[in-house]
């Protein structure tokens, strides 16, 4: 007794000096640093725990915000009793070799931690979250916790490293439920080893993240920009690991122009298709933004809202920038000759970004004529297309820098007649290769050597110089005796093959190659892009197309879908197929290879019908088909065959 008066006594003379300035600075500071680190002591809120004495007392004391777990624990009845009675926030923060750990038979009956969550799990009091240098499981169940373990309303954060390792690892336990737990960041929850049998997992929320570490719930997102309109379309699969997506899933689209000014939000729920034994449930949707300005920038975030069978939600999110509206754009030959023609092209509002365009010309398969880097200086340019045969049909396209076809036509030369004694020029025939010579050929496939018989036309060849074919992309050499033909196409019949070249004497010669046809494909690739010409637009490739696709798929400068979607914008494969049926079998053709299911019909020609009832036109309609069908599985599976 005596011993508190004199501490109260002590107090009371110090507080009285103090007030009354009678101690030093010195003194002042003193009696300030030793209360301020009392009030320290008393706020401080984290807390290290290397045992599980340590982590009781943290848990149990409610000023303790975060405990630091470095070293493993076991959660035995106590701690997990103080964990589920918390009335404040608290985070379990494991770090370097910390682990927490609910060991074996110390539970005689169900083991659960609440994290007295409210109705929405954010709302939790207890996290668990990885810390510094964690790597690993941060809560372990060990083998044959017989009891079960219930863990609910528990918020768990794993960072932004979605290659991190899963938080929670099962030992061999059967009786294990996750319930309206909450995960913070990507990465997983459960490590899955193997069968989930006895696993409960249900109303989860997930976010980015996963519910299983073999999980991927692979996610597909294609816009495809018209004049005044971007269609968005989407799919995301379950992948065979965990519960299927479900009715109630949505896709938020999110459209903004270039100066960040949202234009565009809707919520549009996803179609949810039933899974077949080889096929899992897939959810798709297909959205319209419509009334945009032309020729303008845009960019566009895509939220996937994922619901599972048993209320797992998760979050997916997509992103595009520069999705550039695109222009009208026409063309009009407005004058024909009989050995030319003028290509009016009409520029409207197309895209700068698809300049310089390219004019070509064709007779049946064969280019006559090219005219390249043309510009968009004023509204419109004129082509003047020379060298053309009289009284001749021909076909042209107008191709922009990616060499995209953008628009088509057709033209009549006008019919010449020639009187007096015929033509004359500076062409000579100086003899032409046999039929023989074609039967001793060496033919590949986009290649052919063919021996000359004539001695008296190899030594023209031999002493001539500029050898030339009359079929762009297909270049001629001579060499030891033979014609050496390159940059042909596998499975073509070529039958007006001629070569030009200049002998000795300065004289321009020609040459006639008798009929051939080369080899089938000898690669894969080759194969691909002659199939994909043969049912998309009913016809061999050009030369000059298959060296170019060839170059770019070989060189992953293309992927096969941009390919196969470039040639499917052509106006043939619409005009070749008339009804919706006739246009999914040769999408089917085209993409996979093969004839169609009756599945996969009815569900594409339903699509396509309900796009084209909805007001797109039919190239628009089948653009989006195209661009679901390019990434389904079957079509990767068929590019990853040919090693791209």
């Amino acid at each position: 007794m005596l011993r508190k008066k004199l501490s109260k006594l002590i107090v009371g003379i110090m507080a009285a000096v103090m007030l009354s300035g009678g101690m030093s600075g010195v003194g002042q500071a003193a009696f300030a640093s030793s209360n301020a680190s009392v009030v320290s002591a008393e706020a401080r809120t984290v807390q290290n725990a290397t045992t599980p004495q340590e982590m009781l007392t943290h848990v149990k004391d409610s000023k303790v915000s975060t405990i630091n777990v470095t070293a493993p624990i076991a959660l035995d009845k106590d701690i997990i009793t103080a964990i589920n009675s918390r009335t404040t926030q608290l985070t379990i923060e494991v770090s370097g070799n910390g682990v927490l750990e609910i060991p074996t038979n110390t539970f005689t009956q169900a083991v659960t931690i609440d994290g007295n969550g409210q109705s929405n799990p954010s709302q939790s009091l207890i996290t668990i979250a990885r810390g510094t240098g964690k790597t690993g499981e941060l809560l372990r169940i060990a083998n044959g916790v017989q009891s079960g373990v219930v863990i609910k309303n528990v918020i768990f954060n794993n960072g932004n490293d979605e290659t991190q390792s899963a938080i929670i690892r099962n030992g061999q336990n059967d009786k294990v439920t996750l319930d309206s737990n909450h995960l913070v960041g990507k990465g997983s929850l459960v490590l899955q080893n193997g069968a989930l049998t006895g696993f409960t997992l249900e109303n989860n929320t997930l976010g980015e993240g996963k519910l299983l570490s073999r999980q991927t719930l692979p996610v597909t997102f294609n816009a495809v920009p018209g004049p005044t309109v971007i269609n968005f379309s989407g799919s995301i699969k379950d992948d065979g690991t965990s519960v299927n997506v479900q009715v109630g899933s949505t896709a938020t689209v999110i459209v903004k122009d270039a100066s960040n000014k949202e234009v565009f939000k809707d919520v549009t729920a996803l179609d949810v298709m039933n899974g077949t034994s080889n096929r899992f449930n897939e959810a798709k949707f297909s959205l319209d933004v419509t009334g945009l300005a032309q020729n303008a920038k845009y960019s566009a975030e895509v939220t996937f809202n994922i619901v599972d069978e048993v209320k797992n939600k998760y979050t997916r999110v997509q992103t595009v920038n520069n999705l550039e509206t695109k222009g009208t754009f026409s063309s009009t030959v407005t004058s024909t000759g009989n050995n030319s023609a003028t290509i009016t092209l009409n520029h409207g509002d197309l895209a700068t970004t698809s300049y310089p365009l390219t004019l070509e010309v064709f007779n049946g398969s064969t280019s006559v004529f090219v005219q390249r880097d043309i510009r968009h200086s004023t509204t419109s340019t004129s082509v003047n297309a020379t060298g053309l045969a009289s009284g001749t049909n021909y076909t042209y396209e107008i191709r922009d820098n990616a060499n995209k076809v953008i628009n088509t036509g057709t033209f009549t030369t006008t019919s010449s007649t020639i009187t007096g004694g015929g033509s004359t020029g500076g062409s000579v025939t100086s003899g032409d290769l046999t039929t023989n010579d074609i039967n001793r050929a060496d033919i590949k496939d986009v290649s052919v050597s063919i021996p000359v018989g004539n001695t008296t036309l190899a030594n023209s060849l031999r002493d001539g110089r500029d050898y030339k074919t009359n079929i762009e992309g297909v270049t001629v050499t001579y060499s030891n005796g033979k014609v050496e033909f390159t940059g042909l196409v596998p499975e073509k019949d070529y039958r007006d093959l001629t070569i030009t070249y200049t002998d000795k004497d300065g004289r321009t010669r020609t040459v006639k190659v008798p009929s051939f046809k080369t080899k089938v494909s000898e690669t894969k690739l080759r194969q691909f892009i002659v199939d994909v010409y043969r049912y998309s637009l009913d016809r061999v490739a050009d030369e000059r197309g298959f060296a170019y696709w060839e170059d770019q798929l070989k060189n992953k400068k293309t992927s096969p879908a941009d390919f196969v979607k470039n040639l499917l914008n052509e106006p043939e494969f619409i005009n070749k197929h008339k009804t919706t049926t006739a246009k999914i079998e040769g999408l089917y053709q085209v993409i996979v290879n093969r004839k169609s299911d009756s599945q996969g019909l009815s569900f594409w020609t339903k699509k396509y019908d309900d796009l084209v009832a909805r007001g797109y036109s039919e190239s628009m309609a089948l653009r989006v088909i195209v661009d679901e069908m390019v990434n389904e599985q079957e079509f990767k599976n068929r590019v990853r065959d040919l090693g791209l």
